[in-house]
């Protein structure tokens, strides 16, 4: 029905008529998604506490003795260091502080990419689906906001994104079996904002029905290209990769949605075109 070649090539010819613009959309998706997905952007939000920000509560000091709250000396005339007071109470504020400004941030973050990340990936998977056809323009970014159907697209999107970190959290492998499973979604709801969750996702399954072994192997044919981007700091990325992958997975949703309509999946009226 399809193959890996045929899909690259195609994608070639799409970067070919409008390779700034692309590279341009996959720049604003990516800095607003937080990173690089399987969709082309990246849809990925990793959380990593190894090196993150520690409050400790209690006596720092090696011997873990409470009396060295007490300066030594003083302490043996009884008195009480108001100035090694003045500061644990000074370093708990700054520490408290600090964790109250580092949650706030990357609750905003997150939010950021839920409500604003999530509806341009969807504008930018219609850009690329167009751009496969002639010739995409950069105000298809805007199209959540402008289809009247934002809050459906956010909410579809969240749940995606949900489920697909629930199965992972049980066990990688159906993690990413139920990532391949949901990923033409995006797409769906760049075609026809309108569709329920439950229909989206119902659809995504049955199109990928038989195909996610496949696109697999295509996600790993970037390799190369990514390898290659480790090397010169992610511009190859930025200028190549991204934006390949982009438009290859456009193809790739082409041709599903064909075989879909072809075999009575779904009907020109639930996905009316671009």
């Amino acid at each position: 029905m399809w193959s890996r070649y045929e899909l690259k090539a195609a994608a070639r010819e799409t970067l070919r008529r409008c390779y700034l613009a692309a590279v341009l959309v996959c720049l604003i998706v990516s800095l607003l998604t937080g990173g690089q997905n399987s969709d082309g952007f990246g849809l990925r939000i990793n959380i990593n506490t190894h090196n993150g920000l520690e409050i400790k509560w209690g006596w720092d000091d090696d011997e873990n003795d409470p009396e060295d709250f007490f300066d030594r000396d003083e302490r043996q005339e009884g008195s009480w260091s108001l100035m090694r007071l003045a500061e644990r109470i000074f370093e708990l504020a700054t520490g408290v502080m600090i964790a109250t400004l580092g949650l706030a941030a990357a609750l905003a973050g997150i939010a950021l990419r839920l409500l604003v990340g999530n509806a341009l990936s969807v504008g930018g998977n219609r850009f690329f689906v167009k751009a496969g056809r002639e010739y995409g323009s950069l105000s298809e970014l805007l199209f959540s906001f402008q289809s009247g159907y934002y809050v459906n697209i956010i909410l579809v999107m969240f749940f995606r994104q949900l489920k697909t970190w629930l199965w992972r959290l049980l066990f990688v492998i159906p993690g990413i079996v139920k990532h391949y499973e949901y990923c033409m979604i995006p797409y769906l709801m760049a075609e026809n904002p309108s569709m329920s969750r439950q229909r989206a996702f119902e659809l995504s399954r049955e199109m990928m029905d038989g195909q996610k072994m496949e696109v697999f192997f295509l996600d790993l044919s970037f390799l190369p290209w990514m390898i290659l981007s480790a090397f010169t700091c992610g511009l190859v990325n930025l200028f190549w990769t991204n934006p390949y992958m982009a438009a290859a997975k456009a193809e790739l949703y082409e041709r599903l949605r064909a075989d879909a309509l072809a075999r009575g999946l779904t009907d020109s009226f639930e996905l009316p075109g671009f």
